[in-house]
């Protein structure tokens, strides 16, 4: 596959895995470091060059405290866990965001919840 754009599957596994590692404050490099593996093969999963083994994703969504199920494929594991297609979007749209528009997002979410729950005292 070298050399062709990366498949829409591993596109959106490179998302996932961009997101959780953001959540964890970890860098892809040094996720790849905890792993035992250099960057560069790292870098080959992400991109499709070469399919990650199960074994290997299995360990990256423990390190980064997220189901390997949704770090995979992005299916929830059961539907209690499942986001309703309101929030879906939302989020979608959010982690479109740059890190200055997250953070304004993040201040306006946490004053509204703190109105909200002292209108409900």
């Amino acid at each position: 596959m070298r050399g062709m754009d990366t498949p829409p599957l591993y596109e959106a596994f490179k998302k996932r895995l961009t997101m959780a590692c953001k959540e964890r404050g970890l860098k892809q490099k040094e996720l790849a470091a905890q792993l035992g593996i250099n960057n560069t093969t790292f870098s080959h999963y992400t991109t499709g060059t070469t399919s990650i083994p199960l074994g290997l994703l299995l360990r990256v969504a423990d390190i980064l405290q997220v189901s390997p199920v949704w770090l995979g494929f992005g299916n929830q594991e059961t539907e209690e866990d499942a986001l309703l297609p309101d929030e879906q979007y939302f989020l979608a749209r959010f982690h479109f965001l740059d890190n200055r528009g997250q953070e304004m997002i993040q201040a306006m979410l946490e004053q509204e919840y703190e109105h909200a729950r002292k209108a409900d005292a």
